[in-house]
């Protein structure tokens, strides 16, 4: 009784600190920077000036002035408050759609999409995902016994695309179609990750061969768009799916999205849906290289829970390491690691004043790393997420963004993310070169700064003979 008093005491305690630690913020005027402070590296821009000058700052640069606010209550207030509008570089490529607008058109092309990735209606995505898993783990093995070695980025990126093109469009890709989407989406995001510089400040080099670099991969993009699109309208049955819901569904007056518009939904989908799971995955990967005792805690978990090829729905349940790895991995590692919104008018977050044309930044890479929040917050600790969030660190943590605006693909990225792991954990070690460093880049989403060649090794087939020795012998004395 006495401990569950102790801990009553300890939330409103920390409710009451929050509260009166929020009203203690000031926002400090640096002036104008040079863009050269901020371009080198962001992350560590950002982080050393919260360190130096706390939860708000702001800053002048050539494109207007900057408030970055970090104290996750001021977080909270910006993700939600309507007169910040959300910016975003990706509307280059992307054009209007869900991904970047807000108003009207996203509230509907939302409550358009929102069932298809509602909890329930994910989970019929399993099989989807199995099937992708399994053409990977055939993959793997090859190279296991080979002893060769693979690039943990790209095949993460094949297979994320791979299980997103299944619950998008109800079919499968050729790994050339895969790799050539995914070989244009990765130049045109290197090229756009310079622009997203300019949402900290910095002034972005433009080239006429960076010109024509985007300009050609956004025409595989478009190519292989144009493709989907064709192939399912000749199709005279085609299958209930979410692409078929798009193509079909009517506005307000009656009217069809036009080609384009079906274009702008489907690369927003694909990029949001299949990028972002891929870097969680390969960070997830590069983590457990470096803590071997994380992973042979994982070991244990998956041999014990999972008992077919892939996890089923129930074994899911049940992963609660694995969703712990994933959850840590997100929280050092978040792959949307800025959120700008933009303010149309004279606003407030908290005491602090925002004015018309300003921008308020949040870089959840630093408010995942906040000390007042996290326990030793830049070391890999997945047990942190053992027991549900205290009212502290649930605004502190934001891997899917916040408000409105909240990842529609939350549910379908997390059972895809625990499926894939936990399955290919169960067969194979992935060992990452000794020396080799891997730093994170801050450009459209948080990619890794170099690619991660690992080594595959399978992970104790003798006990998986034995184990199924064992099946075929019970299954035997059944009959």
């Amino acid at each position: 009784m006495k401990d569950i008093e102790h801990k009553q005491k300890q939330v409103i305690h920390n409710k009451t600190f929050v509260a009166s630690d929020v009203a203690k913020v000031r926002c400090i005027d640096l002036g104008k920077l040079d863009a050269k402070t901020v371009i080198q590296n962001p992350l560590a821009f950002l982080q050393d000036s919260v360190r130096s000058h706390g939860d708000c700052f702001r800053y002048q640069t050539s494109i207007g002035r900057l408030m970055v606010f970090n104290h996750p209550q001021h977080v909270k207030e910006v993700l939600h408050n309507k007169h910040l509008e959300r910016t975003t570089m990706t509307r280059f490529i992307l054009g209007r759609s869900l991904l970047t607008t807000a108003g009207p058109l996203w509230r509907h092309r939302r409550t358009l999409m929102q069932p298809f990735f509602l909890k329930a209606k994910v989970q019929s995505f399993v099989t989807v995902i199995s099937t992708s898993i399994e053409a990977i783990v055939e993959r793997w093995q090859a190279k296991a016994i080979a002893g060769g070695t693979v690039d943990i980025n790209e095949e993460m990126k094949r297979l994320a695309l791979q299980v997103m093109f299944g619950a998008i469009c109800s079919n499968s890709l050729t790994n050339e179609k895969s790799d050539s989407f995914n070989e244009a989406l990765g130049l045109l995001l290197t090229d756009l990750g310079e622009f997203q510089s300019a949402a900290t400040g910095s002034q972005p080099m433009i080239c006429p061969e960076r010109n024509q670099r985007v300009k050609k991969a956004m025409s595989v993009i478009d190519q292989f768009i144009n493709d989907i699109l064709s192939t399912r309208k000749r199709d005279a049955s085609p299958p209930d799916d979410l692409l078929t819901h798009l193509i079909n569904e009517k506005n307000e007056e009656g009217r069809q999205m036009s080609d384009q518009e079906l274009r702008n939904e489907i690369a927003s989908l694909f990029l949001a849906g299949h990028e972002t799971t891929a870097i969680v995955l390969s960070w997830a990967w590069y983590l457990l290289s470096l803590h071997s005792d994380v992973e042979t805690q994982l070991h244990h978990e998956v041999d014990e829970v999972i008992h077919g090829s892939t996890p089923t729905l129930a074994d899911v349940s049940r992963l609660g390491l694995t969703k712990q790895i994933l959850q840590e991995t997100m929280r050092l590692y978040p792959p949307i690691w800025i959120l700008v919104r933009h303010a149309k008018q004279d606003t407030e977050i908290g005491n602090i004043k925002v004015s018309a044309g300003d921008s308020a930044l949040v870089c959840p890479f630093v408010v995942h790393r906040h000390p007042d929040f996290w326990d030793n917050p830049n070391s890999f600790c997945p047990k942190r997420f053992s027991t549900e969030l205290n009212p502290r660190q649930q605004d502190a943590y934001l891997p899917f963004g916040h408000g409105n605006h909240l990842c529609i693909g939350m549910h379908l990225a997390t059972l895809e993310q625990t499926m894939v792991l936990a399955a290919l954990v169960r067969r194979f070690r992935v060992r990452l070169f000794a020396g080799h460093e891997i730093k994170p880049s801050a450009g459209t989403t948080l990619r890794m700064q170099s690619d991660f060649p690992a080594k595959i090794e399978l992970r104790h087939s003798e006990q998986n003979v034995a184990r199924a020795g064992r099946t075929s012998l019970m299954n035997y004395q059944n009959t």
